[in-house]
């Protein structure tokens, strides 16, 4: 949680990459994040989008619902869509904190979109991405450009899966059984 904070509030990048497995806990991380930087900035509008398989079909399926392009169809060549998405989310220029979860399922405009919201550092950024995934260039280039900060999001080591596992059922716990079938992976406690 320190680093991402860290990351936020560095002038020199526009925010941080969350990279990990699934069920590691990016989307928690990402969403305490931004309650903390909330908090801190009241001010600051904080906006979620998600990328979707189904999603990756669809122009801008991510921000369908924070755009106010009516018709992506008649807005023209990409260039002037990107645009035209770009200045209807920061058009108001209040500060903003966009969390993209999932971008390693965005749509290619939704993707190019985040960097340019990066590279143009209108909006500061925390940006979720399943490790070992094929991610969209504009999505890995946000921390190979230095754009992001990449922060690797760890499963949990065995003492921090027993104290989790004991929390969760009040008592003291053997977790060693545990934590080498589920190698500390929080999603994978649930069950």
């Amino acid at each position: 949680m320190q680093r991402v904070a860290a990351a936020l509030d560095d002038p020199a990048t526009s925010g941080v990459v969350l990279v990990g497995a699934d069920g590691v806990g990016k989307t928690l991380l990402a969403r305490a994040a931004a309650e903390t930087f909330a908090a801190g900035k009241p001010s600051t509008a904080v906006r979620w989008v998600a990328g979707t398989a189904p999603g990756r079909t669809v122009p801008f399926g991510a921000f369908r619902g924070l755009l106010e392009i009516t018709d992506v169809a008649d807005t023209g060549r990409p260039a002037e869509l990107l645009r035209a998405a770009h200045d209807s989310l920061t058009g108001d220029g209040g500060e903003q904190l966009f969390v993209v979860d999932d971008a390693h399922q965005l749509d290619h405009l939704s993707a190019t979109l985040v960097y340019q919201l990066a590279l143009s550092r209108s909006a500061r950024l925390i940006v979720t991405v399943r490790a070992d995934t094929e991610l969209p260039d504009a999505v890995a280039a946000l921390s190979t450009d230095g754009l992001l900060a990449a922060v690797e999001v760890q499963p949990l080591d065995e003492s921090a899966t027993a104290a989790l596992l004991e929390s969760a059922v009040d008592a003291a716990l053997d977790a060693t059984e545990v934590f080498r079938r589920t190698q500390g992976n929080p999603l994978h406690l649930r069950h």
